[in-house]
């Protein structure tokens, strides 16, 4: 079954890439889920990630 987690706050700079980041890192890493990161942030900074083990 599917879920479906969203981070979010009108407020800028309270963490919430780095909260979606490690979320997304730890449920692919220790859980072995599919993980599907859309980042609608206009920085973009999610977007600039890369794995730096592949």
């Amino acid at each position: 079954m599917a879920a479906v987690v969203s981070v979010l706050n009108m407020k800028g700079g309270v963490g919430k890439t780095t909260i979606c980041l490690n979320l997304a890192c730890s449920l692919a890493e220790h859980h072995r889920a599919k993980v599907l990161l859309v980042d609608f942030d206009p920085q973009a900074n999610a977007s600039g990630v890369r794995d730096q083990d592949n």
